[in-house]
């Protein structure tokens, strides 16, 4: 290309020629052929296009692979620190057991939701998604008007943001249920003493690693809901006077029978042979990888929920939820009989 060079100290006459001169350098540059690659689709935005639609919810803006805050946008509506905490864990669980997300441990959760993928929390708003996991919260006796309130909350935030529609929130308020077609369920199933002495037998006499884990996982359900037991930490076991405690999030306690306490012994004798030290903050049920190395890491409520069904069709009682335990282990709480039993 050849440059030409101005004297800009000549006057006006030269700078009308400098315009004259960039005119037709860009328009040389514009003729000369590219090599440069096509944009893919991935790189038009939905501007010229009708929006896609995922399942009822609506894609307003593009960017949607970019990172949201949701923490952030959730300290804004001015909700309590509490609230906060309940609406995370919530939306967690959600992605969990909707999205197949992993599971988040809650002192790793605020960094996971800074940052989470806009079409991860989209592409699994639907009704159908929704009905789906308030089903499985109606099953396990959860709070499930504040579930779905945490799944709506965190909708309207992305309508905030002009991420969805209006109407998709509309749709997801209206149409889906705590309970609709989950009237209709199994009944609950409620063992007799005699059951949940052979259910938790069968449970025990395992010898491997993984069958000694899930006989602690299914101790701590006769107490606990599912979501607590498979979240439980160690130091969320205290002992007051030679009785042993669960310390809940809302600073309850609840008295562990005894064959919790001795199924949490051994495991725990059985952590420290692994590893040098056992966290205080760290799960109490940890996940298997490959040839049975115990890792850090935590269990989902799916797999709880398998646990207890494939321990029960092995007694002999066919399939109970984590729910039918529990209910079935405060029945003999409250009549004095769930230490005798065992």
């Amino acid at each position: 290309m050849h440059i030409q060079y101005v004297d800009l100290s000549k006057g006006l006459d030269d700078v009308s020629s400098v315009v004259n001169l960039m005119s037709s350098l860009f328009k040389a540059e514009r003729e000369q052929p590219t090599n440069r690659i096509k944009p893919t689709i991935e790189d038009l935005s939905f501007e010229d296009s009708t929006p896609p639609k995922i399942d009822s919810v609506i894609i307003k803006g593009d960017h949607i692979s970019l990172p949201y805050n949701y923490i952030f946008k959730l300290k804004q509506r001015g909700l309590s620190e509490q609230t906060r905490t309940v609406y995370s864990r919530w939306v967690c669980d959600f992605l969990e057991n909707v999205a197949g997300q992993p599971h988040i441990a809650p002192q790793k959760r605020s960094e996971y939701l800074s940052k989470i993928p806009r079409n991860i929390l989209v592409e699994n708003l639907s009704i159908a998604q929704l009905n789906a996991w308030l089903g499985m919260q109606v099953s396990e006796g959860t709070n499930v008007a504040q579930a779905k309130s945490a799944i709506l909350t965190l909708a309207e935030m992305l309508v905030e943001d002009e991420i969805i529609d209006e109407q998709s929130v509309y749709k997801l308020r209206t149409k889906t249920s705590i309970s609709g077609s989950y009237s209709d369920k199994r009944p609950r199933k409620i063992l007799t003493d005699e059951e949940l002495e052979q259910f938790m037998i069968v449970s025990t006499q395992g010898e491997s690693l993984i069958e000694i884990r899930n006989a602690v996982l299914v101790s701590l359900l006769l107490v606990l809901r599912t979501g607590e037991a498979v979240q439980a930490k160690w130091d969320n076991i205290t002992m007051v006077d030679q009785l042993t405690y669960f310390s809940r999030i809302d600073g309850n306690q609840i008295k562990l029978p005894q064959i919790t306490v001795t199924c949490l012994s051994r495991w725990r004798d059985i952590l420290l042979n692994h590893s040098t030290t056992i966290e205080l903050n760290g799960n109490i049920i940890r996940r298997f990888e490959r040839f049975g190395k115990i890792t850090e890491y935590g269990v989902s409520k799916n797999a709880a929920n398998d646990t207890v069904s494939i321990i029960s069709k092995k007694a002999g009682l066919g399939h109970i939820s984590p729910e039918d335990l529990r209910i079935s282990a405060r029945r003999a709480t409250e009549l004095n009989k769930l230490d005798t039993i065992f």
